[in-house]
């Protein structure tokens, strides 16, 4: 009633984030390896499939497409409606088809790759030459070293800090996702890398206005610091 669109946005972020704790936590490739442990891994499975249902419901109104194809893949051919946006009503493992790629990959203006896996080589080689950027692509990109002046952690979040940096001649909040890796005492005054030409996002109710470069493997996550000392606001090239 109140069109707080973007607080539902942020609450689909948080259950999406939810859920990938759930694997985390449960492995469910490692109870794969374990016949013994067959029924927790059937468990695990349905409330993933119910979930994914779910998802394909609530995202129906923002991505209507994408949400049209989750729902086909777990053989969800009912239309999107509020009588089931809730979770449970899956019991049973259904039979789940590969996806295409919810989200195709923009080659050229008016054409478009799938990034789902297929079996002719022709595409298949569009895509490898998609994933190769060309100069100008990356010279669009603004990429500055930003000293963390302020950190804290965002309320009613696990992951996220607002993070107050400085370019030198300005100041900007940075929304980044990194609260389970770094403690905000550890940010402050340390130097890092933006993308400081994103456009604006609202995150958990906070205007980001750029993003924090970060690298992970598995568990674990860096961000991204100069290995010499540059003044805030020194361009990355």
């Amino acid at each position: 009633e109140q069109f707080a669109f973007h607080r539902a946005l942020e609450a689909i972020w948080e259950f999406i984030g939810a859920v990938n704790r759930y694997i985390d936590t449960t492995q469910p490739w490692a109870l794969a390896k374990d016949p013994a442990k067959a029924s927790v891994l059937n468990r695990v499975l349905v409330t993933l499939a119910d979930s994914l249902r779910f998802l394909g419901v609530i995202l129906a109104p923002f991505l209507p497409d994408a949400a049209a194809k989750i729902r086909r893949a777990i053989g969800d051919g009912r239309e999107p409606s509020l009588a089931n946006a809730a979770m449970g009503r899956i019991n049973t493992i259904p039979r789940v088809e590969r996806l295409s790629g919810l989200f195709p990959r923009v080659v050229a203006a008016g054409e478009t790759v799938s990034v789902g896996l297929t079996d002719q080589a022709s595409v298949v080689k569009t895509e490898k030459q998609a994933d190769r950027l060309t100069i100008d692509d990356f010279g669009r990109l603004d990429l500055r070293v930003a000293e963390v002046i302020a950190a804290e952690l965002v309320p009613k979040s696990k992951k996220l800090l607002k993070l107050t940096v400085s370019l030198g001649d300005s100041q900007r909040t940075v929304v980044a996702g990194i609260a389970e890796h770094y403690a905000p005492g550890d940010l402050v005054g340390k130097k890092v890398v933006i993308v400081a030409n994103l456009e604006a996002a609202k995150l958990m109710g906070i205007e980001s206005q750029g993003m924090v470069l970060a690298g992970s493997a598995g568990d674990r996550l860096a961000v991204v610091t100069p290995d010499r000392d540059l003044p805030p606001g020194a361009r990355v090239k």
